[in-house]
């Protein structure tokens, strides 16, 4: 899990150009690099814990939760 949560954290709001992630080309990049995570179990089967559907759950709910985030604006008035 804190493979999931280190890249959901490295996901930027905005590309260089100003657009919104969930807006741009890099979007599904981004999606499946979440469900593409996995792991090998005992006798080296791979497993996807997360599908697709799931991962871009993940995306649009880490987006959406670092934005509604205070900045230092609103903390220190």
């Amino acid at each position: 899990m804190s493979e999931i949560d280190e890249q959901l954290a490295a996901i930027p709001l905005y590309e260089a150009d100003g657009t919104p992630i969930e807006d741009s080309m890099n979007f599904d990049m981004y999606v499946d690099g979440i469900a593409n995570i996995n792991f090998m179990d005992d006798i080296n089967r791979k497993h996807y814990p997360v599908d697709k559907t799931l991962a871009t759950i993940l995306v649009f709910d880490e987006i959406e939760t670092r934005k509604n985030e205070p900045t230092k604006e609103d903390m220190h008035g």
